[in-house]
Order: C-alpha cells, then structure tokens, then sequence
C-alpha cells in the first residue's frame, strides 16, 4: 500500500534536512526522522500527542495537529492569563522560547528544552486519532 504524502511547509523541510546532517544525537535524529514521517504521512484530527505534561516536572505539552500544525502550552488549574501557543510549521514551534508564552521562566526555546531533556519525555505512539 503507498503512503500519501501530505505537504510539508518550506520551512520544515529546510529544517529536517538540515537536522539530517546536524542533529547532536541519536535521540534527536530520531526525533527529527519520526516528525518528518508523521507530517509526510499521518494526518491527525484529533491531534497526536509528542510530550504529555505527565512526563515532565515543567508540566509542558507538545502536540501536532492534522499535519503540520502544533500547540504547545502547559498544564493549568487556572485558565485566567493562559500561556502557550499554536504554530503552522514544526520549526515556528521549535523556535518559539518558552519564557516568551509563559511556559517556563528561562529563555530557552522548544528545542533547547528537548536536548535539555535529552528527549526522553517525547513518545511517539500517542495519536488520539488510534484510541
């Protein structure tokens, strides 16, 4: 059976090839490697989860949506000033610096965080369209 292929904003395919060449670990390459599939590939309407809050101490999550579109915010009792933000390519996504949304009160973007983390809160098999 061939796979559809979706498209994939200029951006993120500047960046997963770049990230093909520079990623600074195993871990990352995989993340990159995945993250290019699912755009390529997988539509999600109900969203695919990346990073659930339950998996970090800073309570941040990070889901895809259809395609190429991500959320990224943070797990909160009081909706009142809510932090996060929604982008329409994974390297918007990446880019944005956590402090800037509210999510963390060090100036370190997506990215850093995740190599911060080593990746090992990122989970590959959570799409909500499967459950």
């Amino acid at each position: 059976m061939k796979k559809k292929n979706f498209y994939i904003p200029s951006e993120d395919i500047s960046l997963f090839n770049r990230m093909e060449r520079e990623a600074t670990s195993d871990e990352e390459r995989t993340f990159f490697k995945k993250l290019y599939d699912d755009e390529a590939h997988i539509q999600t309407v109900c969203g695919q989860i990346y990073v659930d809050e339950k998996d970090n101490s800073d309570k941040i999550f990070f889901i895809r949506r259809y395609n190429h579109e991500y959320e990224l915010d943070h797990a909160m009792d009081d909706a009142k000033d809510k932090p996060g933000g929604y982008y329409d390519s994974l390297a918007d996504a990446l880019n944005a610096y956590l402090d800037e949304i509210k999510l963390s009160n060090e100036h370190i973007t997506l990215l850093e965080w995740l190599r911060k983390q080593s990746f090992a809160c990122v989970k590959y098999d959570r799409n909500l369209d499967n459950v």
